[in-house]
């Protein structure tokens, strides 16, 4: 089953070394996309950045 992650590099309440823990314990291919300067709830412009990642990453899911 394909799986996104996507974490903020400012993230304030779970380290971005979680996420790479993660990804570096999976066993099949998730994509990781780190948002640079952005925090746990992806404030401001993160927060379109974020929502576009993830509907492009469903629509190619999606086929």
């Amino acid at each position: 089953m394909p799986w996104l992650l996507v974490h903020g590099s400012e993230d304030d309440v779970v380290p971005i070394g979680d996420s790479r823990d993660i990804l570096a314990k999976a066993t099949n291919s998730p994509e990781f996309f780190e948002i640079a300067g952005a925090d746990h709830v992806f404030s401001d412009a993160a927060l379109a950045v974020m929502v576009n990642k993830v509907t492009e990453w469903v629509k190619a899911q999606a086929g």
